[in-house]
């Protein structure tokens, strides 16, 4: 994933020190960046029969944090927003590189498409 997927506009991949020799992956999250709707992103994905799924509800915003202890999205702004636009992608043992290749190109169209729905959306309210 990281060599296809490193040179989309609009995905921040996973940070992997330089100084790690070896990585344990049980899931492989990357972050659309700010401005871009991860649904409109995730619905194009499944359109496309990729199986994919939002990644991570921040623990703060959990049903059981919030009426334990009455934490509100807002008291964590950065750990709220991170969890808004991550995304788990496909992960298993024969992945293959055609089957990444062609998530790359899915997520690659859903972020044009996100775009150009929000362009779209603009230029009706300036219009309005």
């Amino acid at each position: 994933y990281n060599e296809k997927l490193r040179n989309i506009k609009g995905l921040t991949l996973p940070y992997i020190h330089s100084d790690v020799t070896m990585m344990s992956w049980f899931v492989y999250v990357v972050q659309v960046n700010t401005g871009i709707d991860r649904d409109t992103v995730m619905d194009h994905l499944k359109q496309n029969k990729i199986g994919c799924r939002p990644y991570f509800t921040p623990i703060h915003i959990q049903p059981y944090f919030i009426d334990m202890f009455g934490y509100k999205e807002e008291d964590y702004p950065i750990t709220a927003d991170i969890g808004r636009r991550s995304i788990a992608l496909p992960f298993y043992n024969d992945l293959s590189l055609q089957e990444i290749e062609y998530v790359a190109e899915k997520i690659e169209e859903g972020i044009a498409l996100s775009n150009a729905r929000k362009k779209e959306y603009a230029n009706r309210t300036l219009s309005a």
